[in-house]
């Protein structure tokens, strides 16, 4: 493209314009990959059912109305309670659902050493049931549905 106008603004519309007609081999299949990578990467969610029954009578007025929310939500919710714990570090976090009822969970941790595992597992499980009432309504599973596995104990620092 030779360059026929002082004027920078005309050989930048000039050279856009040549690049934009250019079809580019192999566009169509790099889209195609890009896209596919980034399906790959979404997360499937369940609903998850909240208990309306706690509201205030104006919050409920309509009895068949429900709210649904996404089981990641509340994962996200319970690690991010879970985290501020330096004694352990939470590695999985799973919910037990029965259609879109949550009956329960299971919290995988990595422990520091030197830890009382029985006291660390009731604190945890304390602590999860916290934020699925709080999350989910008076309806939600106690600290007693919530199974917690002690996957490894570390003498370092569980959180790195």
């Amino acid at each position: 493209m030779a360059i026929t106008s002082p004027e920078p603004e005309d050989v930048l519309r000039r050279a856009a314009e040549q690049l934009r007609a250019e079809e580019q081999p192999g566009w169509v299949d790099i889209s195609f990959a890009v896209l596919t990578r980034v399906w790959a990467t979404t997360r499937h969610t369940w609903p998850v059912l909240l208990d309306l029954t706690g509201l205030p009578v104006h919050a409920r007025q309509r009895p068949h109305d429900s709210i649904h929310l996404a089981d990641q939500v509340i994962v996200s919710a319970i690690r991010q309670a879970l985290e501020s714990d330096a004694r352990y570090s939470p590695a999985n976090i799973d919910l037990f659902l029965d259609r879109d009822q949550c009956t329960g969970g299971r919290v995988d941790v990595i422990a520091a050493y030197g830890q009382q595992l029985t006291s660390l597992a009731h604190q945890i499980r304390v602590t999860t049931g916290r934020v699925l009432t709080e999350l989910l309504g008076p309806s939600a599973p106690n600290e007693h549905a919530i199974e917690v596995h002690i996957r490894d104990v570390t003498a370092t620092d569980p959180r790195l």
